[in-house]
């Protein structure tokens, strides 16, 4: 292994699925690397990634975590791709595979995914429990604030946080992501579903707690421009303040 490929984590993990193409972790490594690209077409090839690992020999010893992060990219790949019902087929198969432990993250993996192929309301019902009463009064308090656009709410001090089990960093870290992957789910279906001011809402709330998250923004300058409220929407889309 060469010095540089400790500096471009790309070349590392291809150089690691060149020597291992039928090695699920390293397809696993290489599209989470992938993902993060700021790379469009790089960001595209992901999902050609995860989809290789879930059809890996050895797919079965990933970790739930792996699976969850694999999954909605492999099956929106196929249905994208033209192939609606492999892609059902893909995800139906890939949530069998969830030991029970990991029940909740299969919930996430199937509404992340229905949220974006027409089935919004199935989206909604597999994550409206997630949005707690501590959250929805952190979104009324941003719609005060921020609805009329004279702020905005990833610009805001954080009005909440999660209420996570104290754990160890790394962990941490994991359980905050699955929280704010719901929220992101559930403001993409109630947007899907023209249920605007409860996307703006669960929006609000999660480029809050997390202003650097492309989609959540993306889906709050929609439920802007729906409301008809344009330079917000504007703002909002070039990540800037008003």
């Amino acid at each position: 292994m060469q010095v540089g490929d400790y500096r471009d984590p790309r070349a590392l993990f291809e150089r690691a699925v060149e020597r291992q193409p039928d090695a699920a972790e390293a397809w696993a490594r290489y599209a989470g690397v992938l993902a993060q690209s700021p790379d469009a077409r790089e960001r595209m090839l992901a999902d050609a990634a995860a989809l290789r690992a879930l059809e890996c020999p050895d797919a079965e010893r990933l970790r739930g975590q792996d699976r969850a992060s694999l999954a909605p990219r492999a099956v929106l790949a196929v249905h994208f791709g033209g192939r609606p019902e492999e892609a059902r087929r893909l995800l139906e198969r890939e949530l069998a595979r969830f030991p029970a432990r990991y029940a909740l993250l299969a919930r996430l993996v199937e509404a992340e995914v229905d949220a974006r192929t027409g089935r919004p309301a199935e989206a909604v019902a597999l994550l409206e429990e997630t949005y707690t009463p501590d959250l929805r009064a952190s979104a009324a308090a941003l719609w005060a604030a921020c609805s009329e656009g004279q702020a905005l709410p990833h610009a805001m001090p954080p009005v909440a946080e999660f209420r996570l089990a104290h754990t160890d960093s790394v962990t941490s870290w994991w359980n905050r992501e699955v929280r704010l992957r719901e929220l992101t789910a559930l403001a993409r279906a109630c947007l899907e579903a023209g249920r605007i001011q409860e996307a703006w809402e669960v929006s609000a709330v999660c480029v809050n707690l997390d202003p650097r998250r492309p989609e959540a923004l993306a889906i709050l300058a929609t439920a802007y421009k729906n409301l008809g409220r344009l330079e917000a929407a504007e703002a909002v889309a070039k990540g800037s303040t008003p």
